[in-house]
Formats: structure tokens, C-alpha cells, sequence
């Protein structure tokens, strides 16, 4: 009808809170930079103190887990971490064993290899995670979304 007005959506509610909402370009080559810097942060240091095997010492906890499940124990016994990543050392560490073998007269990784394919593991999943989070932040920073941090802070009781 002529004299109706339209509803604003939920984009120019976001318009008001942060000004232009960002195209789908610009999105994706932000997420893009934040992945390779996250994994450049993560993976640069992995040698860091090595030779010196107890630079970390929580490593050896890790390791030491890994390597019983993958002599038979599928119970880490040890629960203050995660259990998912003992697990996900110990297939990793397995695949090097195997990619050694093939390649090396000894199939054995030493303690180092040994360290940095956990830091190896542990980088890649908290490289993995940052897409994750960069979506957490474009939802909460109300682009194309109609969660507005404004409409937040109206809904916050006074204080």
C-alpha cells in the first residue's frame, strides 16, 4: 500500500549499531586472515624448547596417556582434561609411527617427534577453532543478524 511504511529489518537495526554491514567478501577474506594468523601463532613456536624434553611438562602427561591407549588401555584414567584429545594424540602419533616406517629403518619416534606431533594436534585443533569462533563473533557483532548488541544493552536492567 502506498502509505505504509516498512518494517526495519534486521539489517538496519545493525546499520545503527556498527554502520555498513560487511559483504560476504569481506566476511570470508576476514576470516581467512584471522585463520592464517591464529595458525601462523600456533605453529611457529611448536620446536619451542626442544631438545629439552621437560620445557612442558604437562606433554608428558599427555603423551604418556596417548601412548597406554594405543598399547590396548582406552581409558585414559586421568580426567582433568578433555579425554578427546588423549585420543586424538594417540591417532596421530600412530599415523607418524606408520609414516616412519615407511620411510625410516626405525618405525620408533623419539621423545622430541613425539612432543611435537601432540603440539602439532593441539595447534591444528585450536587453528580449527577459530572459524568457529569468528562466527560466534559475527553474531554477537550483529552483521545481518538480528541479535543487536544494542538491543543487549537496552534489555539489560538498570543498574
Amino acid at each position: 500500500a502506498p502509505g505504509r511504511r516498512r518494517a526495519p529489518s534486521s539489517r538496519d537495526s545493525c546499520r545503527q549499531c556498527i554502520g555498513d554491514v560487511p559483504s560476504g567478501l569481506a566476511i570470508r577474506r576476514g576470516l581467512i586472515l584471522v585463520i592464517l594468523a591464529g595458525g601462523l601463532l600456533r605453529f611457529v613456536p611448536i620446536w619451542f624448547g626442544l631438545p629439552y624434553l621437560r620445557a612442558r611438562p604437562d606433554e608428558e602427561t599427555t603423551i604418556s596417556h596417548a601412548i597406554a591407549v594405543l598399547n590396548g588401555d582406552p581409558n585414559p584414567h586421568f580426567f582433568h582434561w578433555p579425554s578427546l584429545t588423549f585420543y586424538l594424540v594417540a591417532g596421530f602419533l600412530q599415523l607418524a609411527t606408520w609414516t616412519r616406517a615407511m620411510v625410516a629403518e626405525s618405525a620408533s619416534l623419539t621423545p622430541a617427534e613425539q612432543i611435537v606431533v601432540a603440539r602439532g594436534v593441539v595447534a591444528a585443533a585450536g587453528t580449527l577453532t577459530l572459524g568457529c569462533l569468528f562466527r560466534v563473533g559475527l553474531r554477537i557483532g550483529c552483521v545481518g543478524r538480528p541479535a543487536c548488541p544494542r538491543s543487549l544493552i537496552r534489555s539489560a536492567p538498570p543498574g
